[in-house]
């Protein structure tokens, strides 16, 4: 009988997030048909390597215009079955934002699985659209200036999402029991590599946090063992994402360059950077004050996305790009990606604290539920701005 009544509730859960996963896939085909149309996004950009660089010169100049081509390549296998082409670009991008609706809620599941369904539920839907809070005193464009989590207008972001998350949640439950087993390592240095083809945005900022991560293991621990293993795992993606700096940086003929910076271009798109920050970052922030003790623990699984996120908010602050590319705002998508997986965690252990195991303070759970409500308030109207908005959105 017990596990007849189990059965019957992973079939719920199971139609629950399909139906839910579908709906944001159909939210995600709405946006990006409309920014396409509007001409207010980088989806024609990004279209325009594919079918004209490929049907123009190949493969090979395919490769030499974008070395992270994963996106492109399943625009184009979509566009072969007769489909045009801003439908194509719907469907492929819905397919990856449908990947990472789906990671989220069964992770969440994984969490909550002793509690209602609703919880995860709740949780997932906040963490797909979640935003910086909108202050239009502050600044006119949402985005603009701040970044954020749940970006809707570039292809190759909502790409790598999926992967990125998959690949710090496995990173996470190897860290956290100490040991690396060969199927874990190998699956996980696939997702890393996988993740570059897509953008090196992850990798690029999962790299330096997991070498911080492994020197703060080493000082604790002294397991030189569990270091190799992770050398191993990241050596393969470290010599593709070299490859793939040489390719765009590397010839004599280009134009651009990585250089150090001091909040620059950032300052150019925001009043106050600081003020930025805080409004991305506000429900972050909160709950780091709060939880500080069981976040910082050795084997927490909150201290390797805690990392990443300050990498991601260093790379922002002090690279860029030079050239024509100064204000394409790459070295700001790691710092929006850092923050959806700080938020994936942060929010977990919220709700953990607050409505499962009830041993935060009643004013710390009014105060961090009232910045989820302001976070995912601002997320909910970014979406509807985006569908009657024809500008440019900006950079960050």
């Amino acid at each position: 009988m017990k596990e007849k009544i189990i059965r019957h509730e992973n079939i719920i859960k199971i139609i629950a997030y399909s139906l839910l996963t579908v709906a944001y896939c159909l939210l995600t085909y709405i946006t990006v048909t409309h920014q396409i149309v509007q001409n207010s996004s980088d989806y024609g950009a990004h279209a325009s390597i594919i079918f004209d660089t490929w049907n123009a010169s190949g493969v090979r100049a395919l490769f030499e215009t974008i070395s992270y081509p994963g996106w492109h390549l399943v625009l184009f296998a979509l566009s072969l079955t007769g489909l045009s082409i801003p439908v194509s670009i719907g469907i492929a991008t819905a397919i990856f934002n449908g990947l990472t609706a789906a990671i989220v809620f069964a992770a969440f599941d994984r969490h909550f699985k002793k509690y209602t369904l609703l919880l995860s539920i709740i949780a997932g839907c906040i963490v797909l659209f979640v935003t910086a809070i909108y202050l239009p005193s502050f600044n006119e464009f949402l985005y603009r200036g701040q970044g954020s989590p749940t970006i809707w207008h570039n292809p190759t972001y909502i790409a790598v999402k999926p992967a990125a998350l998959l690949a710090i949640l496995l990173s996470v439950s190897i860290i956290k029991k100490g040991k690396v087993k060969l199927f874990e390592g190998v699956a996980l240095a696939i997702i890393i590599g996988f993740s570059i083809i897509l953008k090196p945005t992850f990798f690029q900022v999962f790299f330096p946090s997991i070498v911080v991560f492994l020197i703060y293991h080493w000082i604790v621990n002294r397991d030189m063992q569990f270091i190799k293993n992770w050398f191993f795992i990241i050596l393969p993606s470290l010599a593709f994402m070299l490859f793939q700096y040489f390719m765009l940086f590397g010839s004599s003929e280009s134009e651009s360059t990585i250089a150090f910076t001091f909040f620059w271009p950032w300052n150019e798109t925001t009043p106050n950077v600081l003020i930025s920050i805080i409004l991305l970052l506000a429900f972050i922030i909160f709950v780091g004050i709060i939880c500080r003790k069981e976040i910082l623990s050795e084997k927490s699984a909150y201290v390797l996305p805690t990392i990443f996120l300050i990498v991601g908010l260093l790379e922002i602050s002090f690279l860029t790009e030079t050239g024509y590319r100064a204000y394409h705002g790459n070295m700001g998508w790691g710092y929006s990606l850092s923050a959806f997986i700080a938020w994936f965690f942060y929010l977990e252990l919220f709700i953990r604290k607050a409505f499962i195991e009830k041993t935060l303070k009643a004013i710390f759970i009014a105060i961090g539920t009232s910045l989820i409500v302001l976070h995912a308030a601002s997320g909910a109207y970014f979406y509807v701005y985006l569908l009657s908005f024809s500008g440019d959105v900006g950079m960050f």
